[in-house]
């Protein structure tokens, strides 16, 4: 449940601190609309909440989906499709039992994005399976302004996947022969990472006890050659705000704060980060991978938007 202090606002100001979603609202607010819009979030929301946190996610690209309908009708029989299809493509492999028990569910979330587009959310399930209890999810959603697509086409960029690879193919091969889209796994690359790093080290659930920053960096060939091949650093919330600090005047924020903690990694440690690649963080609201794995760990509606809008940096 939710308090009635508001999550987004005493994150991004916290006992007169600069945090980086102070720093975001004050040049949005310059661009116009804030970061966040202000209002109590709907039933659908926190349940969609509940069913996004605490869970590892891959992430993926969906392009456009033609003709796609959210009538109560309509996703009843596309929810009968996916059955079909799962049937018709014999699906089956250890744990996952026979075609004939699967069960689907394709709903919609409505006002699930900034701008108050619907998502959608899709579950597979054996049909004797304890209510609860899925073996895919999927979430396709637009959680800001993504472009304009073509007449007849609805943009749901970002897709959040999760269940074994053998379902997980056949959802995917369902939604681009259903909705003649296509759809791709997405990565973030180091500066993406770096970014999130820069952006909730300083959260202020990091200030109740919730962990510290963790960096992972893969070595060069040559080194991994000699039997080492990731160096995982952990960087205390104090430390971070340091940083973020001394940094807050720097016209590219993110970039400045990025440097100055290989710049503080190497007088402390004598390890030089910039020969190394970045391939995983964790952060008190947020674990992320190279890779496009991702667990979101925070518990309020607005905290879990903030996160979701950088993901279509990977896209």
């Amino acid at each position: 449940m939710m308090s009635g202090r508001r999550p987004d606002r005493a994150l991004r100001q916290r006992n007169g601190r600069v945090t980086p979603y102070s720093t975001q609202r004050k040049a949005r607010e310059e661009r116009g609309p804030d970061f966040l819009p202000d209002y109590n979030p709907t039933t659908d929301q926190l349940e969609a909440l509940a069913d996004v946190v605490s869970k590892t996610w891959h992430l993926h690209h969906c392009s456009p989906l033609w003709s796609l309908a959210t009538s109560t009708s309509q996703l009843r029989s596309y929810s009968q499709q996916l059955v079909a299809h799962l049937s018709t493509n014999g699906v089956g492999g250890e744990g996952a039992g026979g075609p004939a028990q699967f069960t689907a569910r394709v709903s919609a979330l409505p006002r699930f994005g900034l701008d108050g587009s619907e998502a959608l959310w899709i579950t597979i399930a054996k049909r004797a399976a304890q209510k609860g209890k899925p073996l895919v999810e999927a979430l396709l959603c637009k959680p800001a302004e993504h472009g304009t697509p073509a007449a007849g086409f609805t943009s749901l960029p970002l897709l959040l996947l999760r269940g074994p690879t053998h379902l997980s193919r056949q959802l995917l091969a369902w939604l681009q022969a259903a909705f003649d889209c296509h759809t791709s796994p997405a990565s973030l690359v180091p500066d993406d990472l770096s970014l999130l790093v820069a952006q909730y080290a300083t959260a202020e659930k990091a200030g109740r006890g919730l962990g510290s920053v963790e960096m992972v960096y893969s070595l060069p060939s040559a080194v991994k050659e000699a039997g080492l091949s990731t160096v995982a650093l952990q960087l205390p919330f104090e430390s971070a705000v340091t940083v973020w600090e001394a940094t807050s005047s720097a016209q590219d924020h993110r970039k400045a704060f990025t440097q100055m903690l290989c710049e503080h990694i190497h007088r402390h440690f004598s390890i030089k980060l910039s020969s190394m690649t970045l391939v995983r963080i964790s952060t008190p609201v947020l674990h992320a991978e190279g890779t496009g794995r991702i667990k979101v760990k925070v518990h309020s509606y607005s905290d879990l938007l903030h996160v979701m809008l950088l993901f279509p940096l990977a896209l």
